[in-house]
């Protein structure tokens, strides 16, 4: 994994780029917790992906963690 994490990190996305907010779920179960958007479990990334114009697919995909999705953080 940190192979490839090396190797992506020096290529640039270009071409068709989609940009979206995510949250991924950290794994784990906790009772009582809130469900959803912003959950305590749930790490915010921003995911970008080069997708092929031909036929809409992902050819690329980075995934940057954040702390929130506000414009400062966003901006780093």
């Amino acid at each position: 994994m940190q192979a490839m994490v090396e190797h992506d990190s020096h290529q640039k996305l270009a071409g068709l780029i989609t940009v979206d907010d995510i949250y991924l779920d950290l794994g784990g179960q906790r009772k009582n917790g809130k469900r959803g958007r912003g959950s305590e479990n749930k790490q915010p990334f921003i995911a970008a992906a080069v997708r092929l114009i031909e036929k809409g697919h992902p050819r690329q995909v980075k995934l940057t963690p954040v702390k929130s999705f506000t414009k400062s953080e966003v901006e780093k």
